[in-house]
């Protein structure tokens, strides 16, 4: 009876081989820059953001079914990574109830480790203004938050960091959205060409000592 009591004692505290651990511990922490977030890398690799700018927003769109508007709620925000120029789209507009349940969390600022990342298939590339241009379905995709103050969560970049510049502009030649970082030099005033439609203009400048140098002559 001692003799198999020691053996069971035995089996419950024999240690792990050094491989196993170290795979278990690769699987845990390895993770992949969201730069390289891709259709096919999303299935395998887990990637590090965090949340910026959560919102809510309304659509509507025509039913194919019976050409009726349907309007519906739309969870948005933007995932960064530890690089601020890598971020991409993500959100949830399946029910309202999913929607708000995204609200509460997705804070701004949050961490999160994100794996089997599934995308929002109707979100058209040329419609998506992130320099990484996918858009995540949070609904779909595994999401574990990470604890503020780690060393995982210190390491993400707090907001995007656009790399378009206003001189890139000009070599664009498709049809697609995107960031740019620039100086507002001038904003009109606001035109109403329609009851439906307004829209202002925007003088964007790259030259910080030309601007300041116009306001001080003005």
């Amino acid at each position: 009876m001692f003799s198999k009591a020691v053996h069971v004692a035995t089996q419950l505290v024999k240690p792990q081989p050094p491989a196993a651990l170290a795979m278990e511990t690769a699987s845990v922490q390895a993770t992949t820059p969201l730069g390289s977030l891709t259709k096919g890398s999303a299935k395998t690799a887990d990637f590090l953001v965090r949340v910026f700018s959560p919102k809510k927003t309304e659509y509507s769109f025509k039913s194919k079914r019976d050409g009726k508007l349907v309007e519906k709620d739309r969870f948005s925000c933007i995932l960064i990574g530890v690089d601020g120029s890598h971020y991409c789209e993500a959100g949830v507009k399946t029910t309202t109830d999913d929607v708000k349940a995204a609200l509460e969390k997705f804070k701004h600022g949050t961490a999160w480790r994100i794996s089997g990342v599934c995308f929002d298939g109707y979100s058209k590339e040329e419609y998506l203004h992130t320099s990484v241009r996918l858009a995540v379905d949070l609904k779909r995709t595994r999401c574990s938050p990470v604890l503020r103050g780690t060393e995982d969560e210190k390491s993400l970049a707090l907001a995007p960091a656009p790399q378009i510049t206003i001189a890139n502009v000009a070599g664009i030649k498709s049809k697609r959205c995107f960031d740019v970082i620039a100086l507002v030099r001038e904003i009109s005033d606001t035109r109403t060409p329609s009851a439906t439609l307004q829209w202002q203009m925007c003088v964007l400048s790259m030259e910080p000592r030309q601007t300041q140098a116009r306001q001080q002559r003005l």
